[in-house]
């Protein structure tokens, strides 16, 4: 991750903040139907893997329990400090930031069964970075630079930070929870260079950093279980959907308190916008979601890439 961005503002050893990302995690699992990731790998091929932005390492962990003979490398600017025993020891937490100089990634190569020129890494895994990384087309240069050139693969999942309706004459005007994104959490990440809708190009940009095989799929999260309401938005979903919309809905919520906080507390906030504002606003869009979100069909999407190196 970065150290810029509306995101960033929130303290990275905060408990509730490690709950929301480790319940993120457990609905990317729904979503990949059980699995840990979407693309196709070959487990003979994998002998190192990356998670660029691990956040509190879940993800590293449980891959490198499911692959004891790959070496795992999580990266993140606040990597997680497990207690001994707590991970695999195939499992390591480097502290770095993306946007820079990835040394980790250099140093991993000195030791690689690959040559260091190749790559050190089979599979580079990022997860919802929309709001770390400033140079998009210098971080896919980067992944493709350290892959395998044996098929070395690169799995990106990210969020488009807008926020929608089923019911398309909700706008900012009657969505509080629109009001926060577009007021609040966008104009902080655009004044720190993030570019919020960056994961609409992701695929573009795998091709342009020399990737092929290149796929994408779109996939919605709504915001909310589709049970109890009678709006006229509220559609039948499937029990997969019903599942994630809940958890999405806590998450989303989440997200809310923590921006918001860690804007107060550090002085981020958009130009203009005062403290008693901000936190009106925050629970105005957390009661708008809690009471509304079934109604009115909220969602957001997500943009899941893969591709081979050359």
């Amino acid at each position: 991750m970065s150290e810029n961005g509306a995101y960033s503002l929130a303290a990275p050893v905060d408990p509730d903040e490690h709950n929301r990302l480790d319940i993120q995690h457990r609905i990317w699992l729904i979503e990949h139907d059980g699995a840990l990731h979407r693309a196709t790998l070959d487990d003979s091929k994998l002998s190192r893997v990356l998670d660029v932005g691990c956040g509190t390492g879940i993800w590293a962990a449980d891959f490198a329990r499911e692959h004891p003979q790959t070496h795992v490398t999580g990266v993140d600017i606040s990597p997680p400090r497990p207690e001994p025993g707590s991970v695999p020891n195939n499992c390591k937490f480097v502290e770095a930031d993306a946007n820079g100089d990835w040394q980790f990634a250099r140093e991993d190569a000195a030791t690689a069964i690959t040559s260091t020129a190749a790559g050190p890494y089979d599979f580079i895994n990022v997860r919802v970075l929309v709001n770390a990384i400033r140079d998009w087309p210098r971080f896919f240069a980067q992944c493709y630079r350290h892959l395998s050139s044996n098929g070395g693969i690169l799995e990106i999942a990210d969020c488009i930070h807008c926020f929608y309706a089923e019911d398309e004459t909700i706008t900012s005007e009657k969505s509080a929870m629109m009001r926060w994104w577009n007021q609040l959490f966008r104009r902080i990440s655009e004044a720190n260079g993030i570019d919020c809708d960056a994961p609409k190009v992701h695929a573009q940009r795998a091709k342009e950093a020399g990737f092929v095989d290149v796929d994408e799929k779109w996939v919605k999260w709504y915001c909310g279980g589709g049970g109890g309401s009678t709006g006229a938005f509220t559609k039948p979903r499937g029990k997969k959907d019903e599942v994630m919309g809940g958890m999405a809905l806590g998450n989303r919520c989440g997200l809310v308190r923590t921006v918001t906080g860690g804007a107060v507390r550090n002085g981020a906030l958009p130009k203009g916008m005062g403290k008693n504002e901000a936190n009106e606003l925050a629970d105005s869009a957390v009661r708008d979601m809690k009471e509304m979100g079934d109604q009115r069909g909220y969602y957001l999407w997500f943009v899941i890439i893969t591709g081979k190196k050359a």
